[in-house]
């Protein structure tokens, strides 16, 4: 089976399943969160907390809900610890990368190491509450387009990745829509109903 049959048939599984992932985390995950944390959402991460706490604190937890709505519908869709990729997928590595934010920021973060060419790319807006409100989620293989990841950095292991304008062509969409800048793309989030009014 192609590579673009496979990504495909990945793509139609997360639009039938995003919304039950986002509300598991919501309604279940978050409260959970919440109990070993001993406090609220907005006490464990104040104003001044920086968004990479909580992305370090929410993207586990958040690739692991995804992960088992994903495996439910595919069962062959697995987990795999292999240096560079996190799930495999019909023969295919899938390597995933979840950040948070909003409209305004366009890049996604690696630990530097080489990765497989096909990626699974979630963004999210959390609110004041720590709920979920906003997805962006898309399929993408490198090595069909112009971004790459950066190299690492004297100081730093991190390596970023960008999207130009010109790769819109080569990224599967499958939750949210992207929009063009001056020279890079821009994911636009699609906006999430919370089922459930939190106190």
């Amino acid at each position: 089976m192609s590579n673009i049959t496979i990504i495909s048939t990945l793509n139609n599984t997360i639009k039938s399943i995003w919304k039950d992932a986002v509300n598991d985390f919501n309604t279940v995950r978050l409260p959970a969160l919440e109990t070993a944390w001993g406090r609220p959402y907005a006490e464990e991460f104040g104003p001044k907390e920086g968004k990479q706490e909580v992305t370090k604190a929410y993207s586990r937890i958040i690739g692991n809900t995804f992960y088992r709505h994903i495996h439910a519908t595919l069962p062959d869709f697995a987990e795999d610890a292999t240096t560079g990729r996190d799930y495999v997928f019909m023969g295919l590595g899938i390597e995933a990368k979840i950040t948070l934010g909003d409209d305004t920021s366009n890049s996604w973060t690696g630990n530097g190491f080489e990765k497989t060419p096909v990626h699974l790319l979630m963004k999210f807006n959390i609110d004041a509450t720590g709920q979920i409100v906003g997805v962006y989620i898309a399929i993408v293989d490198l090595s069909l387009c112009s971004a790459t990841w950066t190299e690492k950095q004297l100081t730093s292991n991190f390596s970023t990745l960008k999207f130009r304008n010109g790769d819109i062509e080569n990224i599967h969409t499958v939750v949210g829509g992207i929009r063009k800048a001056k020279t890079y793309l821009y994911p636009t989030l699609e906006a999430v109903r919370t089922q459930e009014t939190r106190d």
